[in-house]
C-alpha cells in the first residue's frame, strides 16, 4: 500500500505545481514558441525530436514548448472551444463532450504521453453534442485527437489513477444535450504548455506539419527562442506548344505562376522519347525566377516523336508542367527520278515525262521534263510544268524544230532543290508540206481588211509547169495551193516573200482550172498583188504559189481581202385578194436587186409558215420593180401562208409572210337540240349548239315548239341571236300537264336547219312534300341513329332526303345533314361526326322542285368519352427486410367507374397485374399497399395499378433496391441516408460495387497536391470528383485511372471511392458476404499529404484507416453511384 502510494502523492505534487505554474528545477528552462512562413503562416502540429536523447513528441502548432529536465503540463486548457473533459484530472473515469458540426464518421483516439495509442472509438455521428466516458487510465499525461467530418478537435488530460495496465475503456454515451457544459466562444482561451526533458548541448529537430505542407529545422537551444517553419510547396508550371520544329531542334517553354513559396532555382524544359520526362534526363536550363520563359530544344533525331515538360525547381523540389508530343521533321534531299523515252515524234512536237520515285521527305511542288539542242537541259530553259507530287507523268514537248536533234530530261523540284532524271535524245521528222497539191489547197476566207496567213514552200513538189507570168517564166518545183469563196466581185489578193522570190497564179473553176491573174513583179522579198475583177460572188478560186527559183524554197505570207460585197434583194409581199375556192392572187414589189441582177422571182405558199421557193410558187420573171402572181390548185376553206421571193448571186430573198383562206361550200347549218329543262306548268328551258355554220353566217337561231311532231319555225318558236355555238331558249305560254314536242333550229344563207326533237309534259301544281322526324337511337360519343318518313311528295319527285342536326334549335338542310337517296317511305340515317357529352337537336327533311320541307324536330345527348384512369405510384418505404409500404393515388377514373385497383411488382421491369399484385379496393384517390415475402438482396419494380371499363392503368415504375442486390453492373452496397451527399426524399440512390477487385495498384502523385484549396474529400458523394480529379493530374496505371477505365453491363462511371465511401460499404459486410472483401488493403481516394493517401484495412475482424505512401500498392475496388 505504502509504496503504491508513493506515485499517486508525487503525481498530485506534480498537478499542484502545473496549476500554480511553479516548476522551474534547472537552469535551462527555455519555452520555445512557433511561427510560419511562405506558402501558408498557420501551423498544424509540431514533432520534435531530441536526437541526443532519442525521445520525440507531438505537440499543436500554437502550444509552446517548455524544456526542462522534468517533464510539467502548466495548464491543460485547450484553445479548442468545442470539447470539455472533465473532470481534468480524472481518478477511476472522465467524460469527453465535443460538438459534432457535421454528420459523418468520427475517429477518437487517446495517446499517452510517449505517442502510443492507448484507446480507439470509430463510430458515425450525427450534428450535434456527443458523450464519451473513459475510465482505468493509468496515471499519467494522455492527449485526446478527435477527427470527424470536416472538423477536429484536441485536448489533454491527466490521470492520477493507479489502475492496472490493460483495463482502459472507452464508451459512447450517445447524443444529448448537456445544460451544465458550456461550449462556446466566450471560453477562455490558454496555450498549453508542453514540457521535455532536455540537457544543454542536445539537438533538437522540429518537424512542422500546415496541410500538406513540412518544414523540419534543427537546433541546439540556447535560450527562450521562436522556431520558424518555412512552408514551402513545389512550384507550379504549364508546358508552352512546342514551335519551330525542325529535323534538330524545336523551341518550347513554359509559364510559372506560382513559385510555391521559395524562390525558383532552376527552370525549362526536358524531353525524352518516352512519355513524362524528368530533368535528369535530357533538358534546358533557362534561368531562374517565376513568369514565362522560351526554350530552344537541340540535338534531336529527324523523325521522331517527342515528349517535353517543362520544369521549374525550388527549394522543396521540382514540379512539371503538362506533357506535350511533337515529332521531328525528316531529312530532306531532292527528289528521285527517271525520265521516259520519247515518244510520238513529229516535226514540232514529241512526247516524254517521268517517274518520281521519292519526293526525298519534301512535297514535289512542281515537275515536267526540260529539253534543249545541248546536253543536260535545265528548268530554266524550255520546260513543261505537269503538276506536283510523286509518280509517273506524262509530258507533251511542243515548238520544236523539223529535222531537229534535242536532249530532253525530267525534272523535279522540292524545298531541297531540283533533280533531274537521265539525259534522251531525240530527232523530230522532216518537214512535209499539207497543201503540196491542188486537192489538198487551204481554204482561206476573205476578209474586209488584210488578214496575214502564214505559209511556206519548203518541202513542196510540182504539181504542173510554170506560166509565163509578168513576162518572165521562174521554175514551180515547189508549188503550194490556196482557195477561197468569193463573197465581192474584186478582192485583192497580196503575197509576201522571206527572202524568196515568189509568183502567184489565181485559177478559177476546178483544180489546175483557168487562169485568170498571175503577179511576178518583183523581185525577193518583195510583195505580189492580184487586184481581181468580175469574179462570181459565191464561186470557188484557187491560189498557186512558188518560188521563182528552182534553187530557192522559203516563208511567206498571204491574204484575201475587199471588193464590193453582194446581198440578197430586198422585197415586200402584196395583199391577197380574188380569193375563192380554189385561187388568189398577190404578188410582191423587189425594191433593191442587192448589187446583182434578180434572176427569178414570184411567190410561195404553203399550209404550213414560212413557205420556201423550192415548194408551190410562181415564176413571174426577173429584175427589180412590182409583179403580180396568179395562184392556183388550192383547196376549199384552208388557211395558206404566201411569202414573195427573188433570187440573184447571193442567194434568194423573201418578203413578209402573209395568211389567208379560202372559201368554203356553203350548205345549211349543223346543229343540236339540248334537253329540256326547268320544267313547270307553263314554261321550259331548251337550246341547242350550232356545231357548223354551213360556210355562212348563221342569222338566225332558237327552239321551235309544237303539241304535235316535227315542229317548224313558222310556228311557236324562240330567237336567240345569231352565230354558231351554244345557246339557251327559254320556252313560255304552255300549259299545265301537257306534252311539247321541240326541236332547235339555225338559219343561214342556205335555208334553215333544225335539230333533234325532243318530247317532254309540263308539270301538274305541287307542294313541298309531307314527313316525319324518327326516334334518335343507337347514341354514342360521337354518332347516332334516327331518319324520317314521307307520307307525301306534294306532286314532285322527292330529289333528295335525309336528316339535318344542330347544336342549336332548327337545324336545316344547309347545315350538317345526311343524304339518304330519294322518293317518299321510311328511311334510316346514321349521324356521325359528333361531339362528346353535347345536345344536340334533329329534323328529317325532304326536298322536291317546290323546295325543302322539315319534320318533327328530337334532340339528344352524345354519351362522354371513356378513357383508362390516370395514376402514380407512392414511392416505397422499407419495412422489413422482406417487405415495403408502397401504394397509389388516383386522380382521373377516365370517365368510368374504378372497379380494381392496388400495386403490382416483378424483378423485371414493367410489373403487370398478371405478376405479383395484391388488391386495394375501388374508387378513385390515394391507397396503401402492403407487399411482403421479398427476396432478400433482390430488385423488385413496382406500379400502382387501377381498371376501368377501358383497361388497366399503370403509374410510374419505383425501384425496391436493397443492399447485396445486383444492380447496374455489381452489387448495390450502399443506400444513402438522409444526411448524406445526394440524398434526395422519396428517391433511392446509393452506391454499386464491382464483384471482384481489380488487382494491385499504387496511388500515384507523389509530391503532388491533388486539392490545393482545400475541401471536403473524405465524405460520401466525393469519391467520383477525387477520382477525375487524380486521373487529370497524374499519368500511369495508377488505382484512379483503373477505376476510370473500368467498365460493367455497359456501365463507365466508376471511380475510386472516398474513405467515408469505403467505409460505408464496409459496414454492409455482414449482408454482402464475408468473403466479400479480400484482406487486407485498399485504397481509397481520399488523399492525405503530398506523399499519403488513405487506405483502409478491410477484413471480417475490423476496420482501420491508415495513411500510407502513394508509391504503395494496393488493393483496387470501383464503385459507382446510382
Amino acid at each position: 500500500m505504502k509504496t503504491k502510494a508513493l506515485p499517486l502523492i508525487s503525481l498530485m505534487l506534480l498537478i499542484i505545481f502545473i496549476l500554480t505554474g511553479s516548476i522551474k528545477t534547472q537552469a535551462q528552462d527555455y519555452e520555445i514558441n512557433f511561427s510560419a512562413t511562405g506558402i501558408t503562416s498557420s501551423i498544424d502540429s509540431v514533432k520534435v525530436e531530441n536526437i541526443t536523447q532519442n525521445t520525440s513528441l507531438s505537440l499543436l502548432g500554437t502550444d509552446i514548448l517548455h524544456l526542462v529536465l522534468n517533464v510539467s503540463v502548466k495548464d491543460l486548457t485547450t484553445g479548442d472551444q468545442s470539447i470539455q473533459v472533465y473532470p481534468n484530472p480524472m481518478n477511476e473515469h472522465a467524460e469527453i463532450i465535443f460538438f459534432a458540426k457535421q454528420s459523418g464518421n468520427t475517429d477518437l483516439i487517446i495517446y499517452d504521453i510517449s505517442g502510443r495509442k492507448v484507446l480507439e472509438s470509430k463510430n458515425y455521428h450525427a450534428t450535434g453534442l456527443q458523450r464519451y466516458k473513459m475510465t482505468n487510465l493509468k496515471q499519467g499525461l494522455y492527449f485526446i485527437h478527435i477527427i470527424g467530418e470536416n472538423y477536429f478537435h484536441n485536448a489533454k488530460i491527466i490521470s492520477l489513477n493507479i489502475a492496472p495496465k490493460g483495463t482502459e475503456t472507452l464508451e459512447y454515451l450517445g447524443l444529448e444535450e448537456i445544460e451544465s457544459i458550456e461550449l462556446n466562444s466566450n471560453s477562455k482561451s490558454i496555450k498549453a504548455i508542453i514540457d521535455m526533458d532536455y540537457t544543454t548541448g542536445d539537438v533538437l529537430r522540429y518537424t512542422g506539419f500546415s496541410g500538406l505542407y513540412t518544414s523540419i529545422v534543427t537546433d541546439i537551444p540556447t535560450g527562450n527562442e521562436t522556431i520558424i517553419f518555412n512552408f514551402i510547396g513545389i512550384p507550379t508550371v504549364t508546358t508552352s506548344t512546342i514551335s519551330l520544329i525542325a529535323q534538330t531542334t524545336a523551341s518550347s517553354g513554359g509559364n510559372i505562376t506560382d513559385d510555391g513559396g521559395a524562390a525558383i532555382t532552376a527552370h525549362g524544359v526536358c524531353w525524352s522519347i518516352s512519355s513524362n520526362p524528368v530533368v535528369t534526363g535530357n533538358h534546358t536550363s533557362d534561368g531562374t525566377g517565376t513568369g514565362s520563359f522560351t526554350s530552344n530544344i537541340t540535338g534531336l533525331t529527324a523523325n521522331t516523336t517527342y515528349y517535353v515538360r517543362a520544369y521549374a525547381t525550388n527549394s522543396a523540389g521540382t514540379a512539371y508542367g503538362n506533357e506535350i508530343s511533337f515529332t521531328t521533321s525528316q531529312n530532306i534531299t531532292v527528289p528521285t527520278l527517271t525520265t521516259f523515252a520519247t515518244s510520238n515524234v513529229s516535226e514540232t512536237t514529241a512526247t516524254s515525262g517521268g517517274n518520281i520515285t521519292s519526293d526525298g521527305g519534301a512535297t514535289v511542288t512542281a515537275r515536267g521534263v526540260c529539253w534543249g539542242s545541248s546536253v543536260n537541259p535545265v528548268v530554266t530553259g524550255n520546260h513543261t510544268n505537269d503538276g506536283t507530287g510523286t509518280g509517273s507523268f506524262t509530258s507533251s514537248i511542243t515548238g520544236l524544230i523539223a529535222n531537229t536533234t534535242y536532249h530532253v530530261r525530267a525534272y523535279a523540284t522540292n524545298s531541297a532543290g531540283t533533280a533531274y532524271g537521265s539525259d534522251y535524245t531525240f530527232t523530230t521528222t522532216e518537214m512535209s508540206i499539207e497543201n503540196d497539191d491542188c486537192a489538198n489547197a487551204i481554204t482561206l476566207i476573205q476578209n474586209t481588211s488584210c488578214v496575214i496567213v502564214n505559209g511556206t514552200t519548203i518541202g513542196a513538189t510540182q504539181s504542173i509547169p510554170a506560166i509565163a507570168c509578168d513576162g518572165y517564166t521562174g521554175t514551180a518545183d515547189d508549188d503550194v495551193w490556196y482557195k477561197f469563196v468569193a463573197t465581192t466581185s474584186s478582192p485583192t489578193i497580196i503575197v509576201e516573200g522571206d527572202a524568196i522570190d515568189v509568183v502567184v497564179e489565181l485559177l478559177s473553176g476546178s483544180c489546175n482550172g483557168t487562169n485568170i491573174d498571175c503577179a511576178d513583179a518583183t523581185t525577193t522579198g518583195g510583195v505580189e498583188t492580184i487586184n481581181a475583177t468580175s469574179l462570181t460572188v459565191g464561186a470557188t478560186y484557187y491560189i498557186r504559189i512558188y518560188s521563182y527559183s528552182s534553187t530557192v524554197a522559203g516563208l511567206f505570207t498571204i491574204c484575201v481581202y475587199g471588193g464590193t460585197s453582194v446581198t440578197v434583194p430586198t422585197l415586200t409581199t402584196a395583199s391577197t385578194v380574188n380569193i375563192t375556192q380554189t385561187t388568189a392572187t398577190s404578188g410582191g414589189n423587189i425594191t433593191s436587186d442587192g448589187g446583182a441582177s434578180v434572176t427569178a422571182r414570184g411567190v410561195c405558199w404553203s399550209t404550213s409558215v414560212n413557205p420556201v421557193v423550192t415548194g408551190n410558187h410562181t415564176s413571174d420573171g426577173t429584175g427589180t420593180g412590182i409583179f403580180t402572181s396568179n395562184i392556183t390548185g388550192l383547196t376549199a376553206n384552208t388557211t395558206y401562208y404566201v411569202r414573195a421571193y427573188a433570187t440573184n448571186s447571193a442567194g434568194t430573198a423573201y418578203g413578209n409572210e402573209i395568211s389567208f383562206t379560202t372559201s368554203q361550200n356553203i350548205t345549211i347549218p349543223t346543229l343540236t337540240t339540248a334537253s329540256v329543262v326547268n320544267i313547270s306548268q307553263t314554261t321550259a328551258t331548251s337550246g341547242g349548239n350550232i356545231t357548223n355554220d354551213g360556210g355562212a353566217s348563221v342569222t338566225a337561231r332558237g327552239v321551235c315548239w309544237s303539241t304535235s311532231a316535227n315542229p317548224v319555225v313558222t310556228g311557236s318558236h324562240t330567237s336567240d341571236g345569231t352565230g354558231t355555238g351554244i345557246f339557251s331558249s327559254s320556252i313560255t305560254g304552255l300549259t299545265a300537264n301537257t306534252t311539247y314536242y321541240v326541236r332547235a333550229y339555225a338559219t343561214n344563207s342556205a335555208g334553215t336547219a333544225y335539230g333533234n326533237e325532243i318530247s317532254f309534259t309540263t308539270s301538274q301544281n305541287i307542294t313541298v312534300p309531307i314527313l316525319t322526324t324518327t326516334a334518335v337511337s343507337s347514341i354514342a360519343q360521337t354518332t347516332a341513329t334516327s331518319g324520317g318518313n314521307i307520307t307525301s311528295d306534294g306532286g314532285a319527285s322527292v330529289t333528295s332526303r335525309g336528316v339535318c342536326w344542330s347544336a342549336s334549335t332548327n337545324p336545316v338542310a344547309t347545315g350538317n345533314h345526311t343524304s339518304d337517296g330519294t322518293g317518299t317511305g321510311a328511311f334510316t340515317s346514321s349521324i356521325t361526326g359528333l361531339t362528346a357529352n353535347t345536345t344536340y337537336y334533329v329534323r328529317a327533311y325532304a326536298t322536291n322542285s317546290v323546295g325543302t320541307a322539315y319534320g318533327n324536330e328530337i334532340s339528344f345527348t352524345t354519351l362522354q368519352n371513356i378513357t383508362l384512369p390516370t395514376i402514380t405510384t407512392a414511392a416505397v418505404t422499407p419495412y422489413s427486410t422482406t417487405s415495403v409500404w408502397t401504394g397509389g393515388n388516383i386522380t382521373s377514373d377516365g370517365g368510368s367507374a374504378i372497379t380494381d385497383r392496388g400495386v403490382c411488382w416483378s424483378t423485371s421491369q414493367n410489373p403487370l397485374i398478371t405478376d405479383n399484385h395484391n388488391t386495394g379496393g375501388t374508387g378513385t384517390g390515394s391507397f396503401t399497399s402492403f407487399i411482403s415475402g421479398l427476396a432478400l438482396a433482390t430488385i423488385y419494380y413496382i406500379r400502382a395499378y387501377a381498371t376501368n371499363s377501358v383497361g388497366t392503368a399503370y403509374g410510374n415504375e419505383v425501384v425496391r433496391i436493397v443492399v447485396g442486390a445486383n444492380y447496374q453492373g455489381g452489387i448495390v452496397a450502399y443506400i444513402l441516408e438522409s444526411d448524406d451527399l445526394g440524398y434526395v426524399v422519396g428517391e433511392t440512390h446509393g452506391l454499386i460495387v464491382s464483384l471482384t477487385n481489380q488487382g494491385t495498384a499504387p496511388w500515384g502523385c507523389n509530391g503532388i497536391n491533388i486539392h490545393p484549396y482545400g475541401g471536403d474529400h473524405t465524405s460520401i458523394g466525393t469519391g467520383m470528383q477525387n477520382t477525375i480529379d487524380i486521373v487529370s493530374y497524374c499519368g500511369g496505371d495508377i488505382a484512379a485511372r483503373i477505376c476510370s477505365n473500368y467498365t460493367s453491363d455497359g456501365y463507365e462511371d466508376w471511380y475510386l471511392p472516398s474513405r467515408d465511401e469505403l467505409y460505408a460499404i464496409y459496414l454492409n459486410r455482414s449482408i454482402l458476404g464475408s468473403s466479400f472483401f479480400e484482406c487486407c488493403y485498399y485504397w481509397t481516394s481520399t488523399e492525405s499529404t503530398i506523399y499519403n493517401a488513405y487506405y483502409l484495412v478491410l477484413n471480417v475482424s475490423g476496420y482501420e484507416p491508415s495513411t500510407g505512401s502513394r508509391e504503395f500498392e494496393y488493393l483496387v475496388r470501383p464503385v459507382r453511384s446510382f
